[in-house]
């Protein structure tokens, strides 16, 4: 998550790191891209990312959690 000061990394619904960062967010004419970087395949992730999801505000810990817990057993 990003809360324009603030960015959050969470696994497994668990915030694992936290940084300082501050910046604005902008709009672009570029596509949003998920789990690649500026259109590059060389700089694309290359496993699957799981319900992958785009919100107008950073999520509390408590709601990125509820949404881990409730997709979480969609591929057992």
């Amino acid at each position: 998550t990003f809360n324009g000061t603030t960015q959050r990394l969470y696994v497994d619904g668990v915030n694992v790191a936290s940084t300082t960062y501050a910046h604005t967010m902008t709009t672009g004419t570029k596509p949003i891209e998920i789990g690649r970087y500026d259109q590059n395949s060389s700089l694309a992730y290359g496993n699957q990312i799981a319900q992958p999801r785009i919100y107008n505000r950073a999520l509390t810990a408590a709601e990125v959690l509820q949404n881990y817990n409730s997709g979480k057993n969609t591929y057992k």
